[in-house]
């Protein structure tokens, strides 16, 4: 459907949450082109009363939450995935990174790095590139050299992360 028709796609994710569809409501807010702030909403809040135990679900809130600046409200999604047992994957450490960024939580990042350690996702390469970023936006720039040291798979944005906040932080 062409991004000029974003009424009719706002109306069809509402038709879908309201109708208790939210595997397909995120399907959909995942394919649309240029999603606005009534779709955010229509799925932030709908969704965050159907937290079911669905990673898809959660880590769609985290995104959403992120997106929002709602960093606090990000945190505590992921913190509620942990407690009910949602094993978070890649996307949603990154998600959660990204919220920890955004208030500059140096005690919640370390928090996530931990449990990213524990489930084995502390050297999958998106998951890195998030801790780096994190952890040089809290100015823990020896931190940020150690993951990036720790990761065997580097891409374009491993470089990125560690060449401009280095660069920043001299």
């Amino acid at each position: 459907m062409p991004i000029r028709y974003l009424a009719a796609w706002n109306a069809m994710l509402h038709g879908y949450l309201e109708n208790a569809r939210e595997d397909n409501a995120v399907k959909l807010f995942e394919q649309m082109p240029s999603p606005n702030v009534i779709s955010q909403t229509s799925v932030i809040g709908r969704l965050d009363q159907n937290v079911d135990g669905n990673v898809v679900i959660c880590t769609a809130l985290l995104t959403g939450h992120g997106l929002n600046g709602r960093h606090e409200d990000g945190l505590k999604v992921f913190g509620d995935m942990m407690r009910t047992s949602v094993l978070p994957n890649q996307s949603s450490f990154v998600r959660d990174l990204y919220s920890c960024c955004g208030l500059e939580s140096l005690d919640r990042g370390e928090e996530v790095h931990a449990s990213g350690v524990q489930l084995k996702l502390g050297s999958n390469v998106f998951v890195g590139n998030s801790l780096v970023v994190m952890y040089n936006k809290c100015g823990l720039v020896d931190d940020a050299v150690a993951v990036f040291k720790r990761l065997r798979v580097k891409n374009i944005l491993t470089w990125n992360a560690i060449v401009s906040r280095c660069a920043q932080h001299g």
